[in-house]
């Protein structure tokens, strides 16, 4: 298992490496949360701080947002339709390995590429920009990190569960947007959570989304205490067991009904 994900790494990372005008793309993509920013910067220049965020923690928050976007959201939902469609999927289903594993490394490996251009990014404007504040210490940085690599493995996960959809209907990916778009507002990729009303906020908390974005956020900008950040990766672990079962359980009453198509 070892040396077939060192394999597919590199394999993927080629890939990635490969096709550069993409990944362009979709590094620029990184302004989309900047653009949110100048938005709440609006409203402070305007009425003042907004429940005790300032423009600093704004600046802060959305900042290493355009980074977690790379590294934690997974588009893997829409590549599992694509090989639906073009029949890609059977080679996979060729391989001596679980196609979960090869979608997983896929994911690995396009993330890998990103994070050695964004961190330094990241780093070097911290660096240079005195609005920008990460006070942690190691064991938060060390937090926040483990924070960032279990939301990206749930988010993993919950598009695996939603693309064996596919097995039963060609509106998997439909579904999975329509999920998505509702997570956009608990996840506190639109606003941070305590900005939300109370219900939003509470309910966000104990929703999925919010694993992959604003709880490594506002546990990177030191908003956190010890005993929510303990709740937070539990909901965290039991959210990636619901969809881990999800996903087998469909993945093995699906797999029975594909039929190979395109060419």
């Amino acid at each position: 298992m070892i040396a077939a994900y060192k394999a597919l790494l590199r394999a993927h990372i080629g890939i990635g490496l490969a096709y550069r005008t993409r990944l362009t793309v979709w590094v620029l993509t990184s302004l989309f949360p900047l653009l949110l920013m100048s938005v709440w910067l609006a409203v402070v220049d305007e009425v003042g701080p907004a429940n005790g965020w300032d423009r600093s923690d704004f600046i802060s928050y959305y900042a290493a947002a355009a980074l977690l976007w790379h590294t934690t959201t997974s588009f893997l939902i829409w590549t599992w339709d694509s090989d639906f469609r073009s029949g890609d999927f059977s080679f996979k289903l060729l391989k001596p390995l679980d196609p979960f594993h090869q979608y997983l490394t896929q994911e690995f490996g396009f993330r890998a590429i990103v994070i050695v251009i964004l961190v330094p990014l990241l780093v070097g404007i911290t660096l240079l920009v005195p609005a920008l504040h990460y006070e942690l210490d190691l064991l938060g940085w060390a937090l926040t990190v483990f924070a960032g690599l279990t939301g990206f493995l749930l988010n993993v996960v919950m598009a695996m569960a939603f693309a064996t959809i596919a097995f039963w209907t060609t509106q998997a990916g439909n579904i999975y947007s329509l999920w998505w778009g509702m997570g956009a507002f608990l996840s506190g990729w639109v606003a941070p959570l305590p900005l939300m009303p109370p219900i939003v906020e509470a309910t966000g908390r104990w929703m999925p989304f919010r694993s992959s974005m604003g709880f490594p956020l506002e546990l990177l900008l030191g908003r956190l205490d010890g005993a929510e950040i303990a709740r937070s990766f539990a909901v965290t672990a039991g959210w990636i067991g619901i969809f881990l079962l999800l996903y087998r359980l469909s993945w093995r009453r699906g797999i029975h009904r594909y039929q190979a198509v395109g060419g």
